[in-house]
């Protein structure tokens, strides 16, 4: 089964243990979830009121939509997804 998630923050979250922080992921870029990569530096250009939907292997911008969309529409009509999209 296939799913969206959707992540609306652009940073990190820094996890304060004994001695040393730990930063996990919150913009879903990361290739080494749940612990950020540094790949939020691409979630921080994009525009306020966007939902931007990035290819999970390469992490670049496959479009960029107002966030008002309807997704659920959108998916239906675009029917499942092949794997010359990923």
């Amino acid at each position: 089964m296939s799913r969206l998630v959707t992540f609306a923050a652009s940073g990190p979250f820094e996890l304060k243990p004994q001695q040393r922080s730990v930063w996990l992921c919150q913009c879903g870029l990361s290739q080494n979830r749940p612990f950020c990569d540094g790949s939020h530096a691409i979630a921080q250009k994009e525009q306020a009121g966007t939902l931007c939907i990035y290819n999970p292997v390469t992490q670049r911008k496959i479009c960029e939509l107002p966030a008002s969309t309807d997704l659920e529409a959108l998916l239906k009509q675009a029917g499942p997804p092949s794997e010359s999209q990923f």
